[in-house]
């Protein structure tokens, strides 16, 4: 079951990603990046945060190649020689430990023989896997915007309504436990929560939503009046699970 939330995010606003191969460093230092691509959507930016990286790596001379998989996983692989690669969460470096957690690597992969490939062991940063395998409560696409009609004293009529209205869709992700919505909640699995996605994408940021329906990927802004974490407690009295409505603006499908 897949519900997934892949969040756009830009490089320059918390620094540099470093992953590095012995003492052969590869640095991305800037542009607005994802998991995903929805250049396509989004023209020019949120271009895929690998090709990124793989570009980085191959200017310094890396001999690996980074893939983000269906499952929602990186994988990392040497190619024709053997490598020694840092990128980890537990990094004293701040540089190589956001690499990790982009890449979903609690630890840095260390030596990796040359054809062999290591596999990231945590949900990487800027995206959620939901509990549930699509959306609750769910209206579909749905059209906004406004128009208006008059009558003339004869009884005529007519209109002026845009030439294109903006698309919506509302819908709750429901039974997320606490520690996928709480920050102070969170385990080690899964350090990105919603806390970490509502205060980091806003109004600002787009995010990607994959669901098991099979209708592609649609791409999401949140809307003012719901971009602050609100969850719902399933049941009142009980802690642990809760729900999530969101109000979004449909920014396209990839």
């Amino acid at each position: 079951m897949t519900l997934r939330f892949d969040a756009g995010f830009d490089v320059t606003a918390f620094g540099t990603l470093r992953i590095s191969d012995g003492a052969t460093d590869a640095d991305v230092t800037g542009g607005r990046l994802c998991h995903l691509n929805l250049g396509s959507v989004i023209p020019g930016s949120y271009s895929v945060l690998s090709n990124a990286i793989n570009s980085a790596m191959t200017g310094a001379g890396i001999n690996a190649v980074v893939a983000y998989l269906s499952t929602g996983r990186y994988r990392i692989a040497a190619g024709a020689s053997p490598i020694n690669i840092t990128a980890g969460v537990d990094e004293a470096d701040a540089s190589h430990a956001r690499m990790g957690q982009v890449l979903g690597f609690s630890t840095s992969p260390g030596s990796i023989a040359a054809g062999n490939s290591v596999t990231g062991d945590i949900v990487p940063y800027f995206m959620i896997e939901a509990a549930m395998g699509g959306a609750s409560d769910a209206t579909d696409d749905y059209e906004g915007g406004s128009s208006e009609a008059m009558e003339a004293e004869d009884g005529t009529s007519y209109g002026v309504a845009p030439t294109s209205a903006p698309r919506y869709s509302d819908f709750t992700v429901a039974f997320e436990p606490r520690a996928a919505v709480y920050a102070r909640a969170a385990v080690a699995s899964a350090p990105w929560t919603w806390e970490h996605f509502y205060q980091h994408c806003r109004v600002v940021h787009p995010f990607a939503v994959t669901d098991d329906f099979g209708e592609g990927v649609t791409v999401h802004k949140l809307m003012p009046s719901s971009d602050r974490l609100k969850p719902k407690r399933v049941v009142r009295d009980y802690r642990e699970l809760h729900d999530l409505k969101m109000k979004t603006r449909v920014l396209g499908r990839i």
